[in-house]
This record gives structure tokens, sequence and C-alpha cells, in this order.
């Protein structure tokens, strides 16, 4: 696990309504780790709806997966 995905994940942890799950969730779908990356995704999209950027960055994970 890289720094900074250990960083975001503890702020996750600590604060569920961070927005920090968006470049964690970029990371992990660069990374190829497609199920976490979604889990965050959909995590994240529940407590910010009117995010765009969240909307966009389950669309492109769901791409990456073939979806």
């Amino acid at each position: 696990m890289t720094d900074h995905v250990r960083v975001w994940s503890d702020e996750l942890a600590r604060d569920p309504s961070s927005l920090v799950f968006l470049p964690l969730a970029e990371t992990l779908r660069r990374r190829g780790q497609l199920d976490v990356a979604r889990k965050v995704a959909v995590r994240g999209i529940e407590r910010h709806p009117h995010n765009p950027d969240a909307h966009d960055q389950l669309a492109r994970i769901h791409a990456d997966a073939g979806d």
C-alpha cells in the first residue's frame, strides 16, 4: 500500500464524509483494484450524491471493469 493510499484510507476511516474518497478511488482504479475502488466510490456517492466528480469516478471504474 502506498503512503498516499494509507493516509487517505486512515482519513476516510476517521471522517467518512471526507472528499478524500475521490483520490483514493482513483488511485485504486489505476492500480487495478476495481472492486475496492467501486466500494469506495459508492460509499462516497452515498454521502455526496450531488458531487459530479464522484459520479465521474464511478463511471470510470465501471468502464475499466467493462461494465
